[in-house]
């Protein structure tokens, strides 16, 4: 093969023979050469120095900076490794710069470096929600290609450095949640190209500059917690695109001004906590885009402006703790879109709107804390979480009353006075009051147009249950009929009775509520007073066979008279068979005696009632409002009257006479159990106990109901996480909204297992972490965030917890509690040549595959960077899981490609892993003519030695180079 060849090239090509056998022996026993840890032009940080010029100056600026910005933490920024693989750098461009800074997140406890002002290509720098200190420095003002400025929830202080209004391509900036203070510098007025202004919990101390108009572009202001004053400027009218407004927190006073309602693109509107009065301006009905409307604690008056209907897009209404008045309106049902309605702690009446039912999405209602009646609808009770369970209103289900029962009627002049008990209700509320009905017996009684309805005749506290009907015609016989209302409604009418008026005077009434004791060898009778009854018979019998009834009317034959001028409510019969005795009372005055109530016999009792149960017990301004249910026995309640005493929680309760005792709060005829315990303290916590008496005497106290007078101190807290998929070993944060906290909570939140705690935004003083999660003090209402690291391995998890205001009552944490922790797609690049990298042609395109570790999506020929190649023909789609694509050497030099991060998705949203950096080798025909040369072998040596390409590659070098010679 070697005939005709001049002695130059024999030469040459015996020189290469013997570099190459001293090159296989040398590959064979040497290590291939790896880079050593030296400057940013090592050829490691950054690859091709002499091409990048920009880009090692950005490795110098970030070395600079590192120990700086990290603390006590740790970052790999090194220059053993390549720039575009440091954690939170993004190397882009042309000509290679460090594009992006994203450390979010990250733990880190240094301060911002100056150096970071001298990454002149930088468009985007993120160090939100770590734990930096010190003063933003003024160098960043210096990024004049910075679009997104991120430093929220850091520890930094001092002011914000006007140099700042110098970033003229500045789209979001987010300095809130640090210690900053102010003034707003006015230099940020010239930020034409803004979109997203946060301030938040920046002490500024002042009014809203007027100024903020000029920045048209604002899609977001949160300038919440500011201790910033007002009014509104109407400036903010000039903000035509603002989605987000938020100022919250701040003493503005003032009306809200009618004006906000020409933002017709407000998403987004809260003016919570600042101070505000007057009442709800109509025109916010105009937000027909608004998601969301929060105007809490304020001093808001009036009635719920009925035109918010016409918030069709609203998700969330949060009016609470105001001083609204009126009902609800009915038409906030219309918004069908509601997810969270809080009306909590107003001043609003009236029953709750049935057509809150039609609010499909309604996923929170808070309505506590005002003065609402009636009953709660069924679909309310098993819906959205709600404090609903404070408002001591039952269900609008709860089983109605049934009839009450007329024990006598006494004819009087053109009158009737009519006495009943009350009806022995199965379930369902306290008796609120009693309607009555009456017509001529002679009339159609399935005609209700000829009754004659008295409502409310009898209402709670009116004492004894009787009413006198007058206005009646006299010897004219007619029918009545009662029936009870609770907060239910009505309960159905009781039996008919009749009765006739006359002119006459006429005897009393039959006594009621009969009861006879045992008394050791002596039997004690009792009864109640008859109104107009002078004296009473006492009659006695040992069985129930009505053999009283065969004598006369006043005088029965067969059963005993006992007594027969009676001027007590008392008899003891001594003697008495302990057997069976059953006894009658007659009342009589100087007309004559009642009749003998034969179906009434005397009900004994055996012993003292057992203790009753407080159901319910509700803080009102000075009181509570307590309901209880009878003691339950055998023989009826048995009850003549109800004690109650109470304390204060802090007291001992063991002492007698710590306890307050309030006798008789209730006796036989009032009417429903329940009762207005006044004269406590606003804001302290009482224990309540109540017993019952019979005849034979006071039952034992009930257990201990704990309650807090004055407006009580009710708990609501709802969760939300910041993303509902995380990597394993992610950051979550979680973030606790609590209102009605009263003066202080404690919240309790459990993590998954294997979740850890990070950081909260509250001062570590009052965070506990243990083994069981966390547990943090609150003062009064608040937003509580943390960080967690998410669990190592992969599966759905669901975090748990709950609030204690200072009524030591536990209210569970609700929203959103679950999230789903999945590995992202992770991606591997590979060429069709297979093994090491190959010796590729300028021109020729090369085949590479794109492999990912589950199907993704949104992954296009954009996302894959390349040097010194041009990318095309990419083949596959959203779902796929392998991608393949040409690349075609453009020029001499290596030829790298790879897929960087967060440039496609899972199915779960979760974003990929950045692929290793693939070499496709270095072009070997450096002339490009087409034919290898022997000096080219010969450079190809020197870069071996030099640690570029290994001695199989050289290897193939000769193979083409003899297969070109001729």
């Amino acid at each position: 093969m070697t005939r005709g060849r001049p002695a130059n090239v024999t030469i040459a090509i015996a020189s290469i023979l013997l570099l190459i056998v001293v090159v296989a022996r040398w590959d064979a026993t040497v290590a291939p050469l790896t880079a050593q840890t030296g400057a940013c032009t090592n050829g490691v940080a950054v690859p091709d120095p002499s091409s990048n010029p920009g880009l090692v100056s950005d490795c110098e600026a970030l070395l600079e900076a590192r120990d700086t910005l990290r603390g006590t933490e740790q970052l790999n920024w090194s220059v053993s490794r390549s720039v575009n693989t440091w954690t939170g750098i993004t190397v882009d461009g042309a000509a290679q710069r460090v594009t992006e800074i994203d450390l979010s997140y990250s733990e880190l406890n240094g301060s911002i470096p100056a150096a970071l002002g001298n990454l002149s290509s930088l468009v985007k720098l993120d160090l939100a929600f770590n734990e930096l200190t010190d003063s933003i420095p003024t160098e960043l003002g210096d990024l004049s290609d910075l679009e997104v400025l991120k430093l929220k929830a850091n520890e930094l202080s001092g002011v914000i450095p006007e140099q700042l209004g110098d970033l003229s391509n500045l789209k979001v900036l987010d300095l809130g949640r640090n210690y900053l203070t102010g003034p707003i510098p006015s230099e940020l007025s010239s930020l034409g190209n803004l979109e997203e202004l946060v301030l938040s919990r920046v002490r500024f101390a002042g009014p809203i500059p007027g100024w903020v108009g000029n920045m048209t572009n604002l899609r977001v202001l949160d300038l919440s917690g500011c201790q910033l004053v007002g009014p509104l400027p109407t400036e903010l009218l000039s903000l035509g695109r603002l989605e987000d407004l938020d100022l919250s927190g701040n003493p503005l006073a003032g009306p809200i001004p009618a004006w906000l309602g020409s933002l017709d693109n407000l998403k987004h509107l809260d003016l919570s906590r600042s101070q505000l009065n007057g009442t709800i301006p109509s025109e916010l009905s105009n937000l027909s885009r608004l998601w969301s409307m929060r105007l809490a604690g304020n001093q808001l008056s009036g009635q719920i402006p009925t035109e918010l209907v016409g918030l069709s897009s609203l998700l969330s209404l949060g009016l609470s703790r105001n001083q609204l008045t009126g009902q609800i309106p009915s038409e906030i049902g219309a918004l069908s879109n509601l997810r969270w309605l809080d009306l909590s702690k107003n001043q609003l009446t009236g029953s709750i709107p049935a057509s809150l039912e039609d609010i499909s999405e309604l996923s929170v209602l808070h309505l506590s804390g005002n003065n609402l009646t009636g009953c709660i609808p069924d679909e309310l009770l098993e819906g959205p979480s709600s404090d609903l369970h404070l408002l001591g209103l039952p269900p609008c289900t709860a089983l109605p009353i049934t009839g009450p029962f007329i024990s006598s009627i006494r004819p009087g002049m053109g009158s009737l006075s009519i006495n009943w008990r009350a009806p022995r209700r199965v379930d369902g509320p306290p008796i609120t009051s009693y309607d009555l009905r009456y017509i001529e017996t002679q009339a159609d009684e399935t005609v209700e147009s000829d009754w004659t309805s008295l409502e409310g005749i009898w209402q709670t506290g009116f004492g004894a249950l009787a009413y006198e009907l007058t206005g009646l015609t006299n010897e004219t016989q007619y029918d009545l009929q009662l029936r009870a209302i609770n907060a239910v409604g009505p309960g159905p009418w009781s039996a008919v009775v009749n009765g006739t008026p006359t002119a006459d005077d006429l005897p009393p009434l039959s006594p009621g509520n009969v009861w006879h004791r045992h008394d050791g060898s002596s039997v004690v009778v009792s009864w109640d007073a008859s109104p107009e009854a002078t004296h009473y018979r006492v009659y006695h019998d040992r069985s129930i066979d009505l053999n009283c009834g065969s004598g006369s009317a006043d005088r029965p034959s067969s059963c005993e008279e006992l007594a027969g001028n009676v001027t007590a409510t008392t008899f003891v019969h001594t003697g008495a068979d302990q057997s069976e005795n059953y006894y009658w009372i007659v009342a009589c005055n100087i007309v004559g005696c009642s009749e003998l109530d034969l179906v009434n016999p005397s009900m004994f009792v055996a012993s003292a009632p057992s203790a009753p149960a407080i159901t319910s017990m509700s803080g009102e301004v000075g009181s509570l409002f307590i309901t209880w249910s009878a003691p339950t026995q055998a023989d009826g309640s048995a009850v003549f009257s109800y004690d109650l005493r109470h304390i204060e929680t802090s007291a001992d309760e063991t002492t007698e006479s710590n306890w307050t005792t309030v006798d008789e709060i209730w006796t036989t005829g009032s009417g429903a159990l329940i009762y207005d315990l006044a004269g406590l303290a606003d804001r302290t916590q009482y224990d309540v106990q109540l017993r019952a008496a019979n005849p034979v005497g006071d039952g034992p106290w009930s257990e201990t109901f704990t309650e807090v007078a004055g407006i009580p101190a009710t708990v609501s807290a709802i969760r939300s996480i910041s993303h509902a998929h995380v990597q394993p070993g992610g950051k979550v944060v979680v973030t606790i909204t609590t209102t009605g906290l009263g003066v202080l909570s404690i919240l309790s939140e459990t993590f998954p297992a294997g979740f850890s705690y990070v950081s909260s935004d509250v001062p570590s003083g009052f965070v506990t972490v243990s083994n069981r999660g966390l547990q943090v003090t609150l003062i009064g209402s608040s937003t509580f965030e943390y960080t967690v690291t998410a669990s190592t391995d992969e599966g759905s998890y669901s975090f748990s917890g709950s609030t204690t205001a200072f009524d030591f009552r536990r209210w569970p944490v609700t929203g959103a509690s679950s999230l789903t922790v999945q590995a992202a797609p992770s991606v591997e690049i590979a060429h069709s040549a297979g093994g090491e990298a190959p010796l590729v042609r300028p021109d020729s395109p090369i085949a590479v595959t794109v492999t990912f570790s589950e199907p993704v999506f949104a992954f296009t020929v954009d996302d894959i960077n390349s040097i010194n190649g041009s990318i095309d023909n990419l083949v596959g789609s959203d779902g796929d899981v392998v991608f393949m694509f040409d690349v075609t050497p453009n020029g001499l030099g290596e030829v790298m490609v790879d897929v960087p991060a967060d440039v496609a998705v899972d199915a779960n949203g979760n974003s990929n892993t950045p692929a290793p950096q693939l070499s496709l080798g270095l072009p070997y025909d450096d002339d490009r003519d087409g034919v290898i040369h022997g000096d080219e072998i010969l450079i190809a040596v020197s870069d071996y030695f030099n640690g570029v390409i290994t001695g199989e590659q050289i290897l193939a070098m000769v193979r083409i180079y003899f297969s070109s010679v001729d």
